[in-house]
């Protein structure tokens, strides 16, 4: 009826509101011609701009970042270009990569064939589990290669969705057959509007710190207290993946956080009676910027109090516990299920010699393989390689526990199967809750003096167990890549089963401030899910220990004389759309041409008579003659 009432406006010989025959006029001929053309081509437009369908998809882009001036990652954000699987060649579109086809010389030769390719779209599962050690090795060495190089085109990656799966189903006809997808040949196409990056400003970033008091404790200005020797048990909090919404950290390094906050939980019980008081005074500090060379800990050597670096006897930095996160070239080798204490020189003094004992002993009696590393390190250099380092450059005898033998590439970094999978979950929650029970159990033994005896009861009848194991879900469900979820734009994968990170600990956020903790607000966006984290660890300091603190700090643009320079659109989303060929457009709309021509001429048939329509076509103009 629509197109009827278009055609009829205008049409010689019909009145449209009386349905009478009126004398044609001539000129109105051409005009019924004029309007279906137009009609026609706004048909054709239409026809050819929209899709069959499309759906949104969550992606993350690949971390873009400088090194002293060296551009590293995925340079570009928009995309608009046709999606092909790999093995199809002849055009430049994106190439969708599933998981199980993930290589690294497949991703290689894309990336040295830069005219071929529009973008990278990496779909990866949801869950690690089951996944075989082979698929996992490739995972390592792509994220290895992408994260070293300067990618030109956008590289995104994606957790997999039923629109995704669907997507790379209806790619395989045209690898198959080997067509190059494009105008001509329909497909999928694959939008992401956004602007181009933007450095992001240097973040503001916090320590937390949280003392337990030896015996008889006096003001920090009274020489008793200064004399008491002091152990500081360090874990950097923060994470850096290859693409930042991702970046979990369930071992690296929640399970350092966790271990730290059990321990803490285990003193406290033992510190708030004066009669089971240690010798020592015990320090607990969680640093912010660990991928940034550890530069938490190298902030809290330069602001603390001098009196405090003289006592200080011992450092134990713990990463990566569990064991769950780490290399895979690790994991299958021998000791795969102990622990290593990274040490930057053999102990000269007794007492450190006596601790190292028990933590020997100890383990022994866990049946954990236990071994301890020698790596001397250099002061002149940049950047370290454990967190450790960074107090052995101070010349304070330090050590880092950990489940890998050896620190990753990059320092801190976490990887893409860093997550706390259901299978994963038990035996992670396992060697953390075993830790805990084997660094208090040494430690106990070397402050109160009492070698070779137990004196703590099991992992499984420990109480921090369960504390430590809500830990774990928590860090494991929070990504925390610096410094991008300090941003108020950063957004994230992140789900606590039962609740937000809000409702996964048990002391009320609105009492962090009355607790003991000093004002400092949380470098997060307070709504976020960071910021609940934050507040829980402020929560968790204020809970357990006595004259806790929060220390905001600038990252220094030069880090360990290393400049780093994140950028920002770390997240976006995918504009799928499924685009018919233009063929099938040119034929609709020669169909629809035809149509309105043969609607056109019944209608002139109905109204004026098969005689009168068809004289319209060889009616001449009527000439006019001037009157004499």
């Amino acid at each position: 009826m629509f197109w009827l009432l278009l055609l009829s406006v205008g049409e010689p010989g019909y009145n449209v509101c009386s349905g009478a025959k009126v004398r044609p006029r001539r000129s109105n001929n051409l005009s019924v011609w004029k309007t279906a053309m137009i009609w026609a081509l706004l048909t054709l437009c239409m026809l050819c701009a929209v899709a069959e369908g499309s759906s949104l998809v969550d992606v993350y882009r690949l971390l873009q970042y400088d090194v002293d001036g060296e551009h590293l990652g995925s340079r570009r954000v928009a995309l608009n270009q046709h999606a092909s699987l790999v093995g199809v060649s002849g055009g430049r579109s994106v190439i969708v990569i599933p998981f199980a086809e993930i290589d690294i010389k497949v991703v290689t030769e894309l990336l040295e064939s830069k005219t071929s390719i529009a973008g990278l779209l990496f779909v990866l599962p949801r869950d690690f589990e089951g996944i075989g050690k082979s698929a996992l090795h490739k995972l390592e060495a792509v994220e290895q290669l992408l994260l070293e190089s300067k990618v030109q085109v956008p590289v995104y990656f994606a957790e997999e969705t039923a629109d995704l799966n669907e997507m790379i189903s209806s790619l395989e006809p045209a690898r198959r057959s080997g067509s190059v997808p494009s105008a001509s040949t329909g497909g999928v196409r694959l939008v992401v509007s956004a602007r181009e990056a933007k450095p992001l400003a240097q973040p503001l970033l916090e320590n937390y710190q949280a003392w337990l008091h030896a015996k008889s404790p006096t003001s920090s200005s009274g020489s008793d207290e200064v004399r008491t020797p002091t152990i500081a048990i360090v874990a950097h909090y923060d994470t850096l993946g290859v693409t930042p919404p991702l970046a979990r950290g369930a071992d690296s390094n929640g399970s350092g956080v966790a271990t730290l906050l059990g321990l803490l939980k285990l003193f406290s019980s033992l510190y708030k009676d004066a009669r089971t008081k240690g010798e020592y005074n015990l320090v607990f500090v969680l640093t912010a910027g660990g991928p940034l060379n550890f530069a938490g800990s190298e902030h809290w050597l330069d602001t603390v109090d001098m009196r405090v670096l003289e006592t200080l006897e011992f450092v134990l930095c713990l990463d990566s516990i569990a064991g769950s996160g780490g290399s895979l070239a690790e994991e299958e080798g021998e000791g795969g299920e102990g622990l290593f204490l990274h040490i930057s020189r053999p102990p000269k003094e007794d007492a450190i010699k006596s601790l190292y004992s028990e933590f020997e002993s100890v383990a022994e009696q866990h049946s954990v393989p236990f071994t301890i590393k020698h790596k001397k390190v250099n002061i002149s250099a940049p950047s370290v390689s454990w967190e450790h380092e960074q107090y052995a450059k101070r010349k304070i005898v330090a050590a880092t526990l950990s489940a890998s033998r050896a620190p990753p590439f990059h320092p801190a970094l976490t990887r893409l199967r860093d997550t706390h999978s259901p299978s994963s979950q038990e035996k992670s929650n396992a060697n953390v809750a075993r830790t805990v029970a084997m660094v208090g159990e040494a430690l106990v033994r070397f402050m109160y003096d009492h070698p070779g005896r137990p004196l703590l009861p099991s992992p499984a009848k420990s109480p921090a167990s369960a504390f430590t194991s809500q830990w774990m879900h928590v860090l494991a469900s929070t990504p925390r890549a610096v410094p991008h979820y300090l941003t108020a734009s950063f957004t994230s994968q992140t789900s606590v089963k039962g609740g937000s990170v809000r409702s996964a600990v048990s002391k009320p956020f609105s009492s962090v401030a009355t607790a003991g903790v000093p004002h400092a607000s949380s470098a997060a966006p307070a709504t976020s899910p960071q910021a609940h984290f934050a507040g829980a660890l402020r929560a968790a300091f204020a809970e357990f220990g006595t004259q806790c603190s929060a220390q905001p700090f600038r990252l220094d643009p030069a880090v360990g004389s290393t400049r780093f320079t994140f950028y920002d659109s770390a997240s976006a989303q995918l504009e799928i759309y499924k685009v018919a060929s233009i063929m099938f457009d040119i034929y609709a709309a020669i169909a629809v041409v035809t149509y309105l021509a043969l609607l056109w001429l019944v209608l002139g048939i109905c109204t004026r008579g098969l005689q009168d329509t068809l004289q319209s076509f060889n009616r001449h103009p009527v000439r006019k003659h001037k009157n004499n």
